[in-house]
């Protein structure tokens, strides 16, 4: 059993991430890309051309309410974990992704397809 995310489950402490048993560079690429796929998945995107100001801004916005007493306790409430990535982390899986190498790119899609 392993899990298939980008930081270990609290909850399962004793379980391995799926990252930690990729044995070659080329491995841990395209187990990163799998295991990011949910964060990624489940983010907000912007439009281009947003100034930066702007994206500071909801940022920022966002990692308040994800800290904020009041989220944390409705989620809480309903039952609901809280385990987000903060934006920058985000950015830098797609940009890995986009700079994944085709041959590892190839490998992913072929793992993918089953």
């Amino acid at each position: 059993m392993v899990q298939l995310g980008l930081r270990p489950d609290p909850e399962i402490p004793n379980v391995p991430l799926l990252l930690q048993l990729a044995k070659t560079d080329e491995e841990r690429t395209i187990v990163r890309f799998l295991s990011s796929m949910g964060a990624i998945g489940r983010s907000f995107a912007l439009p281009p051309g947003l100034s930066t100001e702007r994206v500071a801004m909801i940022r920022g916005a966002f990692a308040r309410m994800i800290a904020s007493p009041a989220f944390l306790a409705d989620a809480k409430k309903r039952k609901l974990a809280v385990n987000s990535l903060t934006a920058a982390e985000i950015q830098s899986f797609v940009e890995g992704v986009m700079q994944m190498p085709p041959a590892t790119r190839e490998r992913a899609r072929k793992l993918l397809q089953g």
